[in-house]
């Protein structure tokens, strides 16, 4: 294991791996070139570390579990839980003493300080590119303007990344497939096999004790419950946006009221989201295609070329219960159940509208009933939705 000559890098002399962090090289050649494995004694669980290992035997074997006393929240992790009643269930609250801002959680109130009050930014030397994350410009860096390049040895696919090369390579050259023994399931991805193996053929189930709600994964009671029966919301506090999802509140924050910009070098599109740009570039300016294998479908996007495999040439289906439709898509079955089949409704209490979905009843209230305008800066059209 040898520096490369000039800014420290360490270079694996089984593959083009390179990286500026010795553990990381280590890592990498024990994961990827090492000999040495660690099998699971009750399942066929195989790994080249002894940390995965260990947490594959605690979160597939392992009956101990963190209860919450206050809920029915439950978890295979102390820490998981610790997290879980102090933001759940704690009484202390941290202020910003620059806004409104409120959380029960002071890494969150670092964190908000940090994006909406922090006035130090790290900007790229090489572009208009910044960012308040160090991380963030150290990854643009590398990905936007580092010189080594590096190339699939099967095809014309080049990128800067390490990881989209695995991927790609994954993807377009892997043989290697995880086969389902219990049906004809079959994935390059090792982990979605596992999430299959639970979701389609697991005995243990989780149970909604506020309601019927029977499913196989924790992570879709846990959502459920959120969605279905939690009722702590998060305010925009510029605005009458609601969400039970912090993601969603920091993303329309940004986009709504945020005055940071976005701007493409190549056209005129500007945006207040930086992961917007980034896919304008992508499909608008990009270089880089991905073609369909089994037919001429071609597309700047991997995840459309995914989509498009899963469509034509995909002939796995997912099947209602309660009657005969079929679909590829989860989130079409879930809608088609809703709308077929649940007796849920959501009713305006200024008109005689009802609908099954939320989000149908928002821009209903405020187009018909909201006071709202907006105005055209060209001529006196008005509306009451933007």
């Amino acid at each position: 294991m040898k520096r490369k000559r000039g800014p420290g890098k360490f270079n694996c002399h089984q593959c083009s791996f390179s990286t500026k962090w010795r553990g990381s090289l280590l890592n990498h050649i024990k994961m990827k070139h090492g000999l040495e494995k660690f099998n699971c004694h009750q399942c066929s669980f195989v790994t080249k570390t002894q940390f995965y290992l260990l947490k594959h035997i605690k979160v597939k074997h392992g009956s101990q579990k963190f209860n919450c006393h206050q809920c029915n929240f439950s978890t295979k992790w102390k820490v998981s839980l610790l997290n879980h009643i102090t933001i759940k269930h704690g009484s202390e609250k941290f202020n910003c003493h620059q806004c409104s801002f409120v959380t029960k959680a002071q890494f969150y109130l670092l964190k908000h300080i940090k994006m909406k009050h922090g006035s130090q930014k790290f900007n790229c030397h090489q572009c208009s590119f910044s960012t308040k994350w160090k991380v963030s410009l150290l990854a643009h860096i590398k990905r936007k303007h580092g010189s080594e390049n590096r190339k699939c040895p099967q095809c014309n696919f080049v990128t800067k990344a390490q990881n989209l090369l695995s991927q790609h390579m994954k993807v377009k050259h892997g043989s290697e497939m995880f086969n389902c023994h219990q049906c004809n399931f079959s994935t390059k991805w090792k982990v979605s096999l596992l999430n299959h193996i639970t979701i389609k053929h697991g005995s243990e189930k989780f149970n909604c004790h506020q309601c019927s709600f029977v499913t196989k994964a924790q992570f879709y009671l846990l959502k459920h419950i959120k969605v279905k029966h939690d009722s702590q919301k998060l305010n925009c506090h510029q605005c009458s946006f609601s969400t039970k999802w912090r993601g969603s509140l920091l993303h329309h924050i940004k986009v709504k009221h945020g005055s940071e910009k976005f701007n493409c070098h190549q056209c005129s599109f500007v945006t207040k989201a930086q992961i917007y740009l980034l896919r304008h570039i992508k499909m608008k300016h990009g270089s880089q295609k991905f073609n369909c294998h089994q037919c001429s479908f071609v597309t700047k996007a991997q995840f459309y070329l995914l989509k498009h495999i899963k469509v034509k040439h995909d002939s796995q289906k997912l099947n209602c219960h309660q009657c005969s439709f079929s679909t590829k898509w989860k989130a079409s079955l879930l809608h088609h159940i809703k709308v077929k089949h649940g007796s849920e409704k959501f009713n305006c209490h200024q008109c005689t509208f009802s609908t099954e979905w939320k989000d149908s009843l928002l821009p209903h209230i405020k187009v018909l009933h909201g006071s709202e305008q907006f105005t055209c800066h060209h001529c006196n059209f008005d509306a009451k939705s933007r």
